[in-house]
């Protein structure tokens, strides 16, 4: 219990603002740690507090020029034939402590930015947080957005619109950004007595199936 406060006081900011990287992983293309590397949220915690968001698509955290990168692990190179190591390829370690330092360490290459942890996600968990949640609003559509209709868009069978506030220009990922914001809103709310055990059970789930990843 002692061990659970202390993380979650510094996960949370609680001793000092944390910065935190969340990760979106495609499952519907596999690599290491869950999936390919889409959308990406660089996340600002105080005192419990989501104080700031900053969401950028997965392709444009690189530097332009590619010189601050490293030179790509052999096997990047052999399978993919590109020569520098590239954020969108980052988690390519299975062993998630390295992949998140990987992770961390190209985001501060192509950002300038030092994050204090990584949370890798997959679609399974945003989804399963929606059933907990019972829906959730999302600004571009009518009414209560619930699992099944979450799902096709996720997956890319119904389009959603891209605005000049989207980090990205694919419609899938638009919508990524927009229902993690909506997601995080909730999390951060006041929340229902009656929801809380499904979120909680939702995350654990997804703790227990690594479709959520965490490394601080």
């Amino acid at each position: 219990g002692t061990q659970s406060l202390d993380f979650l006081s510094y996960f949370l900011g609680y001793d000092a603002p944390r910065k935190l990287l969340l990760i979106g992983q495609n499952s519907d293309e596999i690599r290491a740690t869950g999936g390919f590397l889409g959308v990406v949220v660089e996340m600002n915690l105080d005192k419990g507090e989501l104080v700031g968001l900053r969401y950028l698509n997965s392709d444009n955290v690189d530097s332009p020029t590619f010189e601050t990168n490293p030179i790509a692990p052999e096997p990047i190179f052999r399978y993919l034939w590109i020569s520098r190591f590239l954020f969108r390829d980052s988690n390519w370690n299975p062993h998630f402590p390295a992949a998140a330092t990987q992770i961390a360490d190209l985001y501060q290459r192509g950002q300038g930015i030092e994050v204090d942890g990584v949370i890798a996600a997959t679609d399974d968990l945003t989804l399963g947080l929606v059933a907990a949640l019972g829906g959730v609003r999302v600004p571009e559509l009518p009414g209560l957005l619930d699992e099944a209709t979450a799902r096709q868009y996720v997956k890319a069978e119904l389009t959603y619109p891209c605005l000049p506030r989207h980090a990205s220009t694919r419609s899938k990922r638009c919508f990524d950004e927009d229902l993690f914001t909506a997601i995080l809103d909730r999390l951060f709310s006041p929340m229902d007595t009656q929801l809380r055990p499904r979120v909680v059970q939702a995350l654990l789930g997804a703790l227990s199936s690594k479709d959520m990843l965490i490394h601080v």
